[in-house]
């Protein structure tokens, strides 16, 4: 029964006096607290609100990145598609692109250059074999990259310049190897000593006939 008593004391009561007044404050304070009622639907229209608004972002986003690549512009689209083929692109269609679709330039200028390397490479190759060499060589370091479109466009690039080398006289008169160069060294010599063969007999046979018009009375 007393235990009954005890429970029924105000909390208050059993605090020491020093601390009554704090305690006090701090019960008024709490009772003052407007606390608001759990609202479910309000929650969810919360986050309803927060979605939309991310996902407005995120189409935002992406219309931006759709206009800066000119994935929306048929021009840049037959431009892109011409370099994925392996064609070059010329000046005029260059700054077409830094106009209307800055982001996919930098990655045309890139790929460019390296066919540029592979193309001068070539040119200065001894032989066709060589020519060859260069091109197996720039399609291994191709195999490394780890993007399959990447890897796709850039071979395409250098097998269309080794296409337009083999075209060029250039090329053409190249030796196909080391040996067939000594070869045809050798018959350059040759050939050399049978043209200025072919010149002296000329020169003799018209002072020969020189000399007997002279004798002639």
């Amino acid at each position: 029964m007393s235990r009954l008593k005890i429970m029924t004391v105000p909390f208050l009561s059993i605090l020491p006096n020093a601390n009554k007044g704090h305690a006090t404050e701090a019960v008024d304070a709490a009772s003052k607290v407007n606390v608001q009622p759990f609202d479910g639907n309000q929650q969810q229209l919360n986050v309803k609100q927060a979605l939309k608004e991310q996902i407005l972002r995120k189409l935002s986003e992406l219309q931006a990145l759709v206009t800066e690549q000119g994935h929306d512009n048929p021009k840049v689209k037959l431009i892109n598609d011409k370099f994925r083929n392996g064609k070059k692109l010329t000046s005029a269609e260059i700054a077409y692109l830094s106009q209307h679709a800055k982001g996919i330039v930098d990655h045309i200028e890139r790929i460019s250059r390296e066919r540029e390397i592979v193309e001068h490479r070539m040119s200065v190759a001894p032989s066709k074999m060589d020519v060859q060499n260069v091109v197996l060589l720039s399609l291994q370091q191709v195999a490394k990259h780890p993007s399959t479109e990447e890897r796709i466009v850039r071979a395409a690039q250098i097998a269309d310049a080794q296409y337009e080398y083999m075209q060029s006289e250039d090329y053409r008169n190249k030796p196909n190897g080391p040996l067939d160069d000594r070869e045809k060294q050798a018959s350059n010599r040759i050939g050399s000593r049978k043209d200025m063969m072919h010149t002296l007999m000329a020169i003799v046979a018209y002072e020969k006939a020189k000399l007997l018009t002279m004798k002639q009375p």
